[in-house]
């Protein structure tokens, strides 16, 4: 086929392409196709990718980097097709979009028309449809179904043969935890490059998703050592061994929530000294770098500072138990977050996960 609706299938026909389907890219004009697939004869499958622009568009075709010459089929037209941009509903954080079940959501796009009757909306795994509540050329409006467990939303319009496709949708888990669609790497088992060396506990750099500013070496992982009863899942590690002058050194990342409450939890914290000293404080402040975390003053930390929403102050006599902070916002914010240490010699502050649940 040379022409089709957005998600139509194209079969590209052809030979030595290969049998890893991992190995090929197909483009349409600038937009990747997400699934390459082979079929029984060889020849590379593929769906007209969301996003590509109606009209003609430049096929391009790779297999292990290298262009493959498409010839005389160069191009295919994409027809002006309904497509879903986004979802809106209260709950759409920075790495996925949950709903409430029975709560109204609407989808944003172009295309849709204003017949209730012409489109028939499905959740995956809910077997009926759904009714929709309004719908306009840009928005259909319709309510979560009982049931939905979470997955892709479909809409079918008369007369176009190919389904259109919302992004996964999850359900707003029930005891409010929504760490995983707010923060990354932020529980156990920690995502890491792994020890040192043998005998050794140190992950220094791989505390991945987490930004380190002038940390030195006490921000990253610690696992067992050969002669230790640490977590194997690892804890975040904070420590300054055998270093000195860790002043403002910083651990963090950052986010974005909509308007609401949220608790911030702290566990399996550890703070202590062996020689030196260590302050180390738990902050979250609107932002997006490491510049808008306020700093230690000569060891001091003034609280209620501009920008701060919460703050959790720990010291070497800080009892070793969980620490949750509530964080009010009047509106949707960019936040940065994340542990801030004013520590010298050999003193440690360490964590088995910070978590993040929606309150109201």
């Amino acid at each position: 086929v040379t022409a089709g609706y957005i998600n139509a299938e194209v079969i590209i026909s052809g030979k030595n392409f290969g049998d890893k389907a991992e190995d090929i890219q197909v483009k349409f004009g600038e937009t990747a196709c997400e699934a390459v697939t082979l079929n029984k004869d060889g020849h590379i499958v593929v769906n007209v990718p969301k996003g590509t622009p109606t009209g003609e568009n430049a096929i391009t075709l790779t297999v292990l980097g290298m262009s493959i010459d498409m010839g005389a089929h160069a191009t295919f037209e994409v027809w002006e097709t309904p497509e879903i941009v986004s979802v809106e509903t209260p709950y759409v954080y920075p790495y996925g979009t949950l709903v409430k079940e029975g709560e109204e959501i609407t989808f944003i796009g172009h295309g849709f028309g204003t017949n209730k009757d012409a489109v028939t909306v499905t959740f995956e795994g809910v077997t009926a449809p759904v009714e929709i509540n309004s719908i306009t050329s840009t928005t259909i409006a319709v309510n979560v179904p009982v049931g939905f467990t979470g997955g892709r939303v479909t809409m079918k319009f008369d007369g176009i043969d190919e389904p259109v496709l919302s992004d996964a949708l999850a359900p707003l888990p029930e005891d409010g935890d929504i760490t995983s669609y707010v923060i990354l790497n932020s529980v156990q088992p920690f995502k890491g490059y792994g020890f040192e060396g043998a005998g050794r506990e140190w992950d220094r750099e791989g505390l991945h998703d987490w930004e380190k500013t002038d940390i030195k070496n006490a921000g990253g992982l610690q696992y067992p050592g050969s002669k230790t009863e640490r977590d194997p899942n690892g804890v975040i590690a904070l420590h300054q061994w055998g270093q000195k002058n860790n002043l403002n050194g910083k651990l963090w990342q950052k986010t974005r929530l909509p308007k609401g409450t949220y608790r911030f939890e702290l566990d399996g914290i550890s703070v202590g000294v062996s020689s030196g000293y260590v302050n180390a404080t738990f902050v979250v402040c609107e932002g997006t770098s490491a510049e808008n975390i306020p700093n230690y003053t000569n060891g001091n930390w003034n609280t209620g500072q501009a920008g701060v929403k919460g703050e959790v102050l720990m010291g070497k006599d800080h009892p070793n138990t969980k620490e949750t902070v509530e964080v009010m916002l009047d509106k949707d914010k960019d936040l940065v977050l994340g542990f801030v240490i004013w520590a010298n010699n050999t003193v440690w502050a360490t964590f088995t996960s910070v978590t993040v649940h929606l309150v109201k």
